[in-house]
């Protein structure tokens, strides 16, 4: 079946008034009174193509086949979004009953993976994974636009200590040495600097052996880089400069006005608690020690302000630690709570 003349979605608008041929995945097939109406996806976008019922019978065509239609392209006049004026239509593959639905995440997630070939059709995927494609690009060319050299650092590595566990192969008849799995390229780009190569990155992959949660994996991808002769405002103004070409082409409904505040260490942990804080908590810790009295001596007092009715102030402090003492004040300015006088 030759597919030389096939177009894409995306292509159509220089195609009006003339006959295109396109191919893809049926999304959806609705019956009208006198019409077929065929929703048509790909990667580049999605179309309906209608066919009058007198000139085509489409009985054994099912969602998610793979067809090739011919047709004329026209502007819907209620929409102005193009449209296909169907001529004919060939099944190239016909889909069984579909396992799961493909709609955001309906079906349950073991479900899914199952069958990740069809999943992988879903308008989020699609989208998160192109989005990444283009971040990878967009990142790779600004840091050679920086000077930097991308260069590939071994997978199979010796034992090290990195501070996390590790994938090790297993010896074989063949190759008798045991290799593991590189927990990050730290060893290698360190060698790099060493060698002379001034401003390396790649993308590596990395592998841990720890247990998984939501921000670990045991594989993932990470963009890793190095510097020599370097300092660290050179570094923010690079990474903040990665971010804001990145983040630009989000689409327009998640775009935001792009902000870099700077945290010192002991700051972070004086507001938050931690080296690593969600900036977004409006709950900031308060240092109240200079507010005590002198005599008291070396006592230190920090305190949180919690905004909002609470109905039982006391469960929320048990969470965090036993013998904290709190004060609440309600909207009449009366204040209540365990603190001591």
């Amino acid at each position: 079946m030759s597919l030389e003349k096939r177009i894409k979605i995306s292509e159509l608008p220089f195609y009006e008034g003339k006959s295109a041929t396109l191919a893809g995945f049926v999304k959806e097939i609705r019956k009208a009174k006198h019409l077929i109406f065929i929703v048509l996806r790909e990667q580049s976008g999605e179309v309906q193509v209608f066919f009058s019922k007198e000139e085509v019978s489409f009985l054994s065509l099912t969602r998610e086949s793979v067809v090739k239609v011919t047709g004329l392209v026209q502007r819907n006049s209620d929409n102005g979004n193009y449209e296909l004026k169907g001529e004919s239509l060939t099944t190239l593959s016909l889909s069984k009953p579909i396992p799961i639905e493909i709609g955001e995440e309906k079906s349950d997630e073991r479900h899914r993976m199952r069958y990740r070939y069809i999943d992988l059709r879903r308008k989020s995927l699609q989208e998160s994974i192109r989005f990444y494609s283009t971040s990878r690009h967009i990142a790779s060319n600004y840091l050679h636009s920086k000077g930097f050299l991308e260069i590939s650092t071994p997978a199979l590595s010796f034992q090290s200590r990195e501070g996390a566990h590790t994938f090790s192969t297993m010896p074989t008849k063949h190759i008798r040495q045991s290799f593991t799995l590189s927990q990050s390229p730290q060893l290698y780009k360190q060698l790099l600097m060493i060698g002379g190569f001034e401003r390396y990155f790649q993308f590596a992959n990395c592998f841990r052996a720890e247990e998984l949660r939501e921000d670990r994996q045991y594989e993932f991808m990470q963009l890793d880089l190095e510097m020599s002769f370097s300092h660290r405002k050179e570094l923010f103004d690079l990474i903040e400069g990665l971010l804001r070409q990145v983040l630009s082409k989000l689409p327009e409904h998640l775009k935001g006005e792009i902000t870099f505040n700077t945290l010192t260490y002991w700051e972070a942990l004086e507001k938050y608690g931690t080296d690593k804080p969600d900036t977004r908590y409006p709950n900031l810790i308060i240092n109240l020690t200079d507010h005590l009295p002198k005599e008291l001596g070396e006592v230190y007092c920090f305190g949180l302000i919690f905004r909002g009715e609470f109905s039982h102030p006391e469960d929320i402090l048990s969470n965090i630690e036993q013998g904290l003492k709190y004060s609440s004040v309600d909207k009449e300015g009366k204040i209540e709570g365990s603190q001591e006088e």
